[in-house]
């Protein structure tokens, strides 16, 4: 079992307020240490000392182990040397994780005092020769770790290659070796870009994150950087340290029987030490799975990198036999898939070597556990860095706002594969005679209306083809109708009413993952086989258990605490944004960068009409006038027109031929675009 622990830094101004609570709650999920800094350029040391005396006690109440870095100059302010090192844990200190300027020699004896203090290196920078250096001094090893740094600026964090390099060397020696994780919520300043120890894993959920670090079989203590990790943050992290081996979140395939769910979920299992090639194979489920009744055929379908099953009777000795596929490997009858590992645990099937523990966690069960809890949730969460809101000056305040939209943009770009995925869905279903709706309450619902509302004048398609479905209905666009959005059947009904089928797209749109009303629109979607996309601002949200596709930029707490008309609000227009122009591309709807199926319905747009004839053909104001009178307004028509040199019958039947795609259309009437 790992270690895990927090940051705590000197000098917040809440610190005395939120940490005798926050150090209780690390302790009741089983935290063990406590890291914070005595050379903060922000804090004078006087003060730092102070605080770092209350932290100490706090830590020692609830059993937690207190690690400070330290530099010379505070080492002998507090009257330590490296032959006494009781100043500091009569200061409260269990361990020191020292800064440059300590010899080898130093070292060594410091990792040989008699008051229990344990002695930190930095991982990050050692080399082979300093540590043989140490070791040659004869320290303590029981007294001797190395830790590796946080990097606040992004792009600066250590490679994954780095990173085991150097703390193999540790390893090599018998030492522990800790490292980072970053928060998602409370990110420190002033660059609140997360303290990640490795690059990789800026931005990344601090469990997730977690659990690679453990994997590697390099790392004993997981860390977190930031501040104020919240409770789910916390319990995350709790989970993958406390466990045995690899641990994976899954999503259990509906109707699984209660035997294949014990098979699944209550070992620990082990891969073979003769790993395959194509799936890690538990090495316990076949002993496991011995007692009781034949496994019958279920869900016998394809099974893509990550499906997780188990052999069915038609593999005889080998039924009950649990394995997850490393690649994509076709349906057979004789497996049954039961689960499927989550999208973001993905990469952690490379650390399941031979012999590797593993084990599964349920998503859907987390959710019915609590862990989506409303307090709990990314978005409801209080933000640090806004907190004296409303002591702010004018300029100040919007700054603030400001800062905070800056992040906007970058938590989206992390979704972008599933949003370019959401596209080809959507396109493709559009593509088939399918429609796409949008459905939400609130301010979810009113971007959806939003977007489906534009589709018509800026891409030409029909009305119906994206709609906007928003609880409460049309009053609810103005005004707040209270309750509605707690209505899961009502979201089930207003599609029914809009006649939805198999072929159609369901995007439910909401902050928080958890609102009933999209709930119940997913869950219609699913019952008439339409395709379903979810789209919040909270990952592993109980909305992400029913939709096939989640699109969950992590935008973090609000700048006023449960907001989400403001961050999560932009994320989701952005995102919105993404999915229609993407699919209106893929449609046709565009030439260039052009609208040009755009209905010119009035003088402004009669004019744009006009303008996009003569960007995309090169023709002046008169002949994309003449071409546009001719084509009935259509400035697709018109473009083909001028570009071909056709007429506009001839045009318009190119253009139902290439599928509305205008290049394709000039290509099939042979003539090469000016």
């Amino acid at each position: 079992m790992a270690r895990w622990g927090v940051s705590v830094y000197l000098g917040a101004p809440d610190l005395s307020e939120r940490l005798p609570e926050y150090l209780a709650q690390v302790a009741r999920l089983g935290g063990q240490v406590v890291f914070t800094s005595l050379h903060i350029p922000e804090t004078p040391l006087e003060a730092a000392l102070a605080q770092v005396r209350d932290l100490g006690r706090l830590a020692a109440a609830h059993g937690l182990s207190l690690v400070a870095d330290i530099a010379p100059r505070v080492m002998a302010a507090l009257g330590a040397h490296p032959g006494d090192l009781r100043p500091l844990a009569d200061l409260g200190l269990g361990g020191i994780r020292l800064d440059y300027g300590f010899p080898p020699a130093e070292i060594a004896q410091m990792a040989r005092n008699r008051v229990g203090v344990r002695v930190v290196l930095n991982a990050s920078t050692a080399d082979a020769a300093f540590l043989d250096a140490v070791m040659a001094a004869q320290p303590d090893p029981e007294l001797l770790e190395g830790w590796h740094n946080y990097y606040p600026r992004p792009e600066t964090g250590l490679s994954l290659q780095h990173f085991l390099k150097t703390s193999r060397l540790f390893k090599e020696r018998g030492l522990r070796v800790a490292a980072f994780v970053p928060g998602a919520t409370s990110r420190r300043g002033p660059l609140h870009e997360g303290l990640p120890t490795l690059e990789r894993h800026r931005g990344m959920e601090a469990g997730r994150a977690a659990a690679e670090l453990l994997a590697t079989g390099v790392v004993d203590t997981v860390l977190f950087g930031d501040p104020w990790a919240t409770e789910a943050e916390l319990a995350r992290v709790a989970q993958v340290a406390q466990a045995e081996g690899v641990v994976l979140r899954v999503r259990l395939t509906p109707g699984l029987s209660d035997r294949e769910r014990a098979i699944l979920l209550d070992p620990v299992h082990r891969n073979r030490p003769d790993a395959a090639e194509a799936v890690v194979r538990s090495a316990t489920s076949r002993l496991y799975a011995t007692p009781g009744p034949p496994i019958e055929p279920f869900n016998t379908v394809a099974r893509p990198r990550g499906s997780v099953t188990i052999d069915n009777k038609g593999y005889l000795r080998y039924s009950g036999e649990l394995q997850i596929a490393l690649r994509d490997l076709p349906a057979d009858p004789r497996v049954n898939v039961v689960a499927r590992v989550i999208d973001e645990d993905l990469p952690l099937l490379d650390w399941i070597g031979p012999g590797q523990a593993f084990r599964f966690v349920a998503v859907d069960e987390e959710v019915s556990k609590g862990m989506e809890n409303l307090e709990r949730l990314v978005t409801e969460s209080v933000n640090e860095r806004t907190r004296a809101l409303d002591t702010m000056s004018t300029l100040e305040l919007v700054t603030a706002i400001n800062n905070e939209d800056k992040l906007v943009a970058l938590a989206v770009e992390k979704e972008l594969p599933r949003i370019a995925q959401a596209v080809e869905i959507i396109a493709e279903a559009l593509r088939k005679g399918g429609r796409l709706f949008y459905v939400g309450a609130g301010t979810s619902g009113r971007l959806g209306v939003l977007d489906a509302a534009e589709c018509p004048p800026t891409f030409g398609v029909d009305p119906e083809l994206v709609q906007g479905v928003i609880a409460g209905g049309p009053e609810a666009l103005v005004r707040s109708v209270e309750g509605v959005e707690d209505d899961r059947e009502a979201g089930r009904a207003d599609l029914r009413a809009r006649g939805l089928r198999a072929g159609d797209v369901v995007v439910a749109i909401a902050a928080s993952g958890r609102t009933p009303y999209a709930l119940g629109a997913l869950e219609e979607a699913r019952a008439v086989g339409a395709r379903t996309i979810a789209l919040t601002c909270n990952p592993g949200s109980e909305m992400e258990r029913i939709a096939e596709l989640t699109i969950a930029p992590v935008v973090g707490p609000e700048v006023i605490a449960g907001s989400t008309r403001m961050k999560a609000g932009t994320a989701q227009k952005m995102v919105l944004n993404m999915l229609s122009t993407g699919a209106m591309v893929k449609l046709g709807k565009v030439y260039g960068n052009l609208m040009v199926d755009l209905q010119p319905t009035n003088a402004k747009l009669v004019e744009r009409a006009r303008r996009i004839v003569m960007l995309a053909t090169g023709v002046d104001r008169e002949t994309a006038a003449a071409a546009l009178e001719a084509a009935g307004g259509k400035a697709k028509v018109a473009v083909v027109m001028c570009l071909a040199g056709v007429d506009a019958e001839t045009a318009r039947r190119a253009l139902e031929q290439a599928d509305g795609f205008v290049r394709r259309a000039v290509e099939l009437l042979g003539k090469r675009e000016r």
